[in-house]
């Protein structure tokens, strides 16, 4: 017995870190990547221990090793199942976002996904394009070249925002005022450079409410605290959806009249002083990208219809819910003919004021103009680059990424 235990312990570790070593060996594959890679590793991880620990079956038992046993045990089945779980509601969520009627986008991420076709077929039309190349993330944290080596953006970063609002603080002379940040990244390391630059020009923080959409007492909160605060000044540094959801809960609550001041996501956007929020944004001031035209995008997004992707199940559930109808026989819904017209309509995904676009535009247009350069070929030289010509099935992001783009 002590001999099978063995073997099958060895064996079993040896394949677990054989796995282990496939798996980092081609991480950056395309599979590996949809695997859920960090926690694949570490499920294979708690195997390879749960074999080891069949060792500490062979032998007398004594105290210890049956201290040992009962322990390894509990943790490395805990690990296994929690990797396992976690494997589990990755799969589900997938499969549950292809359901009919599921909507994995937002229309306002559905018109991003539009203008990158739009500009794909743009480019694909005319080539020469390319020669006159001068998304959305804004985090500052994103400019660390340590971590984040291949990452460009088209959108300054916040560090730009924060320092042009407290510059506009100090301008105004309101140096007591209240912040209001969601849970992202994006938000709290904002709102952490916000209090730090606006603590030398002698800006204060009289309260900071961290807002959670799931917690149920967050409506109750940011209202007393509305009502109570002297402050008449708000920074509310969140992403437009998150926003959207803020005003829709505290609207109708009575709250007193506050200056807001709004961070670039959602200051813009003109339709949440229509949606549930009238009576709380009375007036709200920020920096927003700067507005621009590029011709026939906004007859393209508007040009939609079902029948273009007649297998989408995601295009089908955005018309039903844009024009609160349905495909299938109901009876609580008019029946979707596919000829309603975008126009009639006012979401994030009709929306003219095309400025966040505008980065999605530049961005496929960078990315065109640097595969361009990098693919050029000229006695087996690249010109660009000086080195061997690079076969455009085995371009890799760091590549792209030494590639210059000039204006």
């Amino acid at each position: 017995m002590g001999i099978a235990l063995t073997v099958v312990s060895l064996i079993g570790a040896v394949l677990s870190l054989s796995t282990v070593s496939i798996f980092l060996y081609h991480r950056e594959t395309p599979v590996i990547k949809a695997s859920n890679f960090d926690l694949s590793c570490l499920l294979l991880f708690s195997l390879f221990l749960c074999f080891l620990f069949l060792l500490t079956f062979i032998g007398r038992p004594t105290v210890w090793t049956c201290m040992l046993r009962h322990t390894a045990f509990g943790v490395t089945f805990a690990l296994c199942m929690s990797c396992v779980l976690g494997k589990t509601i990755v799969v589900v969520m997938a499969f549950k976002a292809t359901l009919p009627g599921s909507i994995v986008l937002s229309p306002r991420e559905l018109l991003f996904a539009r203008a990158v076709i739009f500009t794909v077929a743009e480019i694909n039309n005319n080539s020469a394009l390319l020669n006159g190349i001068s998304h959305l993330s804004t985090c500052a944290c994103l400019s660390d070249r340590r971590i984040y080596p291949t990452f460009f953006r088209t959108v300054p970063s916040d560090q730009f925002q924060i320092s042009a609002l407290v510059q506009l603080m100090k301008h105004f002379g309101w140096q007591w005022l209240g912040i209001i940040h969601s849970d992202e990244v994006y938000s709290s390391d904002g709102v952490a450079e916000f209090i730090k630059q606006g603590k030398a020009e002698g800006i204060c923080v009289e309260y900071v409410i961290f807002y959670n959409r799931f917690n149920t007492e967050i409506e109750h909160i940011v209202t007393e605290q509305l009502k109570s605060s002297t402050s008449s000044v708000v920074l509310l540094f969140m992403s437009l959806s998150h926003t959207r959801q803020l005003f829709k809960k505290v609207d109708g609550n009575k709250l007193p009249r506050k200056q807001w001041i709004g961070s670039e996501d959602w200051i813009s956007q003109v339709e949440l002083a229509s949606l549930g929020s009238k009576n709380v944004l009375h007036g709200a001031m920020g920096f927003a990208l700067p507005q621009s035209i590029i011709p026939g995008l906004v007859e393209f997004i508007l040009s939609l219809k079902p029948s273009d992707e007649p297998e989408s199940v995601m295009i089908k559930a955005f018309w039903e819910s844009f024009f609160e109808c349905s495909f299938s026989p109901s009876n609580s819904r008019k029946l979707c003919t596919g000829d309603e017209d975008l126009r009639t309509i006012t979401s994030a995904y009709t929306n003219r004021e095309v400025r966040s676009v505008r980065n999605v535009y530049t961005a496929v247009y960078s990315i065109a103009h640097a595969l361009n350069s990098l693919l050029q070929c000229e006695n087996g030289l690249n010109p660009t680059t000086g080195k061997h010509c690079v076969n455009k099935t085995d371009v890799q992001p760091k590549q792209v990424q030494r590639i210059p783009i000039n204006n």
